[in-house]
């Protein structure tokens, strides 16, 4: 059921094969109707899967979905194994347990499987958007003048600016220019507010001051 789930029909079908064949190992009169089972159980969770892989992903289906196949499982052993009488004899002692504790083992991995894929979207997404931002700052910082050593090219000046937002990007902004000859004006503004709103509110300010 598990390989269904994350490798779709053929995953199910070779978990399902490798399954049958250590049961074969093991011997029984049920050996050959768990091999049939295991395979069909391996495919028809990874059809599910392939096509309702949202749905199979939540607890609740996943346990209905385990207590679905154990029962098909059980079936296939009270049609192929002979006598009936000894089939429905073994069906009857180990079917409550059966069930229950492969559909709840299957449950819980589906949650957890669920659990790490999440939090592994969670991570790429967070780190894309830490990409972003750091491109946004690159960016910021070049709308900003570029105030250095060799500003305002006046030896008798000496003009430096910096500027450490908040967070990655804010709505800061500062300039520094010569009026006339003997002039210097300084501008420093601060948009209201932090992050990205008070810098995309900030980008077209330089051009209008």
């Amino acid at each position: 059921m598990l390989a269904g789930f994350a490798g779709g029909p053929t995953g199910g079908v070779i978990a399902g094969l490798i399954a049958g064949i250590h049961r074969l190992t093991m011997g029984g009169i049920t050996a050959q109707a768990c091999v049939v089972a295991t395979c069909c159980i391996g495919l028809l969770c990874g059809l599910f899967s392939k096509f309702r892989h949202n749905i199979f992903s939540k607890a609740p289906v996943a346990f209905i979905t385990g207590v679905l196949m154990e029962s098909f499982h059980l079936g296939v052993v009270l049609i192929m194994v002979k006598p009936f009488d000894t089939a429905l004899t073994i069906v009857k002692k180990i079917a409550l347990p059966f069930i229950l504790v492969n559909a709840v083992g299957f449950a819980l991995m589906i949650a957890m499987i669920t659990y790490i894929e999440r939090q592994r979207s969670i991570r790429m997404e967070r780190n894309r958007l830490q990409s972003e931002l750091e491109v946004a700052t690159v960016i910021q910082r070049s709308l900003l003048p570029p105030i250095n050593d060799n500003y305002p090219g006046r030896d008798e000046l000496d003009v430096r600016a910096f500027m450490e937002p908040a967070k990655e990007v804010g709505g800061d902004f500062y300039d520094a220019f010569l009026t006339d000859s003997n002039h210097i004006a300084f501008v420093i503004a601060d948009v209201s507010g932090k992050g990205i709103p008070a810098a995309l509110f900030m980008a077209p300010s330089p051009p209008t001051l």
